[in-house]
């Protein structure tokens, strides 16, 4: 089955290797970036309001320490967002996961005599909030022990043509996994 090469996914070749590399920017990206921008500017104003108004309680400045750290975290999730790649390498005895320029989790190497099935997963994350979906595309080993190869995918089209992609080249036959997507 042939299926057309999804958003912000591209093929590549190096020195006999096939390279599928997914561009990390979507949708997401641009609300996360307006909220970033509103939180980092609300805390910025707390603490020159507060350097401004001279003898201010030390509380003032601990209070939000909290919300620092998460303005720290969103901001460098949304840069990362914007710049961030992830290449699968496929070489005759290896699958390998990189991420760059910006440092996140989730690089690894497999060899591929050890991989048995890959699958796309959908997880669904429900807050108070509402409900969030990404996909990811997870291993199956001889072991039948479960690794995740690749998460935080918006959009099931990149993950069943990552799954089907890396299948057709290093020969595995397709079949069924309990919580696989179709």
């Amino acid at each position: 089955m042939i299926a057309p090469i999804p958003k912000n996914i591209e093929l590549l070749e190096d020195h006999g290797n096939l390279i599928i590399r997914r561009k990390w920017f979507g949708p997401r990206v641009i609300f996360l970036t307006i909220f970033c921008i509103f939180w980092d500017g609300f805390l910025v104003a707390w603490f020159w309001i507060g350097s401004q108004q001279g003898n201010m309680p030390l509380a003032h400045f601990l209070f939000p320490l909290i919300h620092v750290a998460a303005g720290i975290g969103i901001t460098y999730y949304v840069i990362a967002c914007y710049v961030n790649k992830t290449d699968i390498v496929i070489s005759p005895d290896n699958l390998s996961v990189k991420i760059y320029p910006i440092k996140w989790p989730g690089e690894g190497s497999f060899p591929i005599l050890e991989l048995k099935q890959l699958y796309t997963y959908e997880k669904v994350t429900r807050t108070k909030n509402g409900t969030s979906i990404t996909y990811e595309v997870r291993i199956l080993d001889r072991q039948n022990k479960e690794k995740t190869l690749v998460k935080g995918l918006d959009d099931k089209a990149q993950g069943l043509f990552i799954e089907k992609e890396i299948e057709k080249i290093i020969g595995v036959n397709d079949e069924r996994v309990v919580g696989e997507v179709g």
